[in-house]
């Protein structure tokens, strides 16, 4: 899933990306090794397309009956995609890391993260895109 944050009829200046959790429900599974090298080539890509990438990690589930993804399965991914991340050094990559938070949050069904949290994300990034406030009056 990718947000394009930026203005009309401009290319994105922000981009806020997030992959992997409908990868996990694949069957047969793919391989940690394949998830890797299509996350790479999905960063390069955005790298290259927008000015700055917002990359959301991997987030746990609630694991129910109906529920194909594991968290030990999406754990390995999320440390395996950390570790692409600070290996690659990408230049205009920046990570929110949301793994241990997701444990402790509302979930709107079994693999999407509730709308509150959702909610923090869309006031940091408003604050990011209209910048700091440098003004001398208050």
């Amino acid at each position: 899933t990718v947000f394009y944050l930026g203005h009309k009829n401009v290319a994105p200046s922000v981009c806020v990306a997030s992959a992997g959790l409908n990868d996990a429900a694949i069957n047969p599974p793919i391989s940690d090794e394949l998830y890797l090298q299509n996350l790479d080539k999905y960063l390069g890509l955005l790298q290259r397309t927008c000015d700055y990438v917002i990359w959301i990690s991997l987030h746990a589930v609630v694991e129910s009956e109906g529920v194909v993804q594991s968290n030990c399965r999406l754990y390995q991914w999320h440390n395996a995609s950390m570790g692409l991340l600070s290996k690659r050094d990408y230049e205009n990559v920046y990570i929110i890391d949301i793994w241990d938070k997701s444990f402790h949050t509302d979930f709107y069904d079994p693999t999407t993260i509730g709308q509150k949290f959702y909610a923090s994300f869309a006031r940091l990034f408003k604050l990011l895109m209209a910048g700091p406030d440098l003004s001398t009056s208050h």
